[in-house]
């Protein structure tokens, strides 16, 4: 029993990594995307390429020539040299170096501008933060997709493991009660299931508008949501790991005996 409980508790540990590595992985990918998009959206913004934009901060030393923009990423910007394009920190501050020129606009998300000599053809500006709305969703590429689905099929698989090994442990004695009641009866069994699986959203709307009555009950209403969506998952979960062990025995019986219709499952 001990080994069982040990891996239960390792699964646990693996269900909350898995989300955790997933969302790692796959927001530094899309942030720079994600910072440009709404750049080029909000009114005083600017349109720069993802090959504009370089992480930390960056010199452009005098006699040096950038042919297009230039943008750094969580750094500042020293600019002494010219700039074909446009001159823009994220999250850092831009510092225009005497005899510096900027041919294009010069912006600062997050820190501020500094001319200390440098001269600029377009506009100098600073912003604290981008005023746009929601974003467009990020095109993530083949690798990007296929690794975010195998984190989500690896994390429900390790959910679906911890809730078996839990009824295992603990409620093993109601599940082979579902289970025979399934086998003796399997179209009621179904008609109780569906109609209960129907029932679920009234009945979660009742129990708010009864505790609407009280104020002491508006303020219990959202523990009594979490208490019932927990309630209504776990008997999801154990009338389907039921039918599962109800297939599973017949399964090997048949494949033991030749066939024949399964017994129900012997209760304890």
């Amino acid at each position: 029993m001990r080994p069982v409980r040990w891996l239960c508790a390792a699964s646990l540990l693996l269900v909350a990594a898995a989300p955790a590595h997933a969302q790692s992985s796959t927001t530094p990918l899309d942030s720079i995307s994600v910072w440009l998009d709404s750049l080029s959206r909000d009114p005083n913004g600017l349109t720069l390429s993802r090959s504009d934009v370089r992480r930390g901060s960056q010199n452009v030393p005098a006699g040096t020539t950038v042919s297009g923009s230039i943008a750094t990423w969580h750094g500042d910007l020293d600019i002494a040299g010219t700039v074909n394009g446009d001159a823009v920190a994220i999250g850092g501050d831009v510092r225009l170096h005497p005899g510096a020129s900027v041919r294009g606009n010069v912006l600062s998300i997050g820190g501020e501008v500094r001319n200390d000599g440098g001269t600029v053809g377009g506009e100098m500006r600073t912003l604290s933060a981008l005023t746009v709305g929601p974003v467009t969703a990020f095109h993530a590429t083949p690798a990007q997709t296929a690794r975010r689905s195998i984190s989500l099929a690896v994390g429900w698989y390790l959910v679906l493991a911890v809730i078996g090994l839990f009824v295992v442990l603990f409620a093993r004695r109601n599940l082979e009660t579902i289970a025979a009641r399934i086998h003796e009866d399997f179209s009621r069994a179904f008609l109780f299931g569906l109609f209960g699986e129907i029932a679920l959203v009234p009945a979660l709307a009742g129990t708010i508008i009864v505790l609407c009555i009280t104020i002491l009950g508006i303020l219990l209403i959202p523990f009594a949501v979490v208490a019932f969506v927990l309630a209504a998952a776990g008997a999801l979960a154990l009338g389907f790991l039921a039918m599962a062990l109800v297939t599973g025995d017949a399964t090997m019986r048949w494949r033991g005996a030749g066939g024949g219709a399964a017994p129900p499952p012997r209760r304890q």
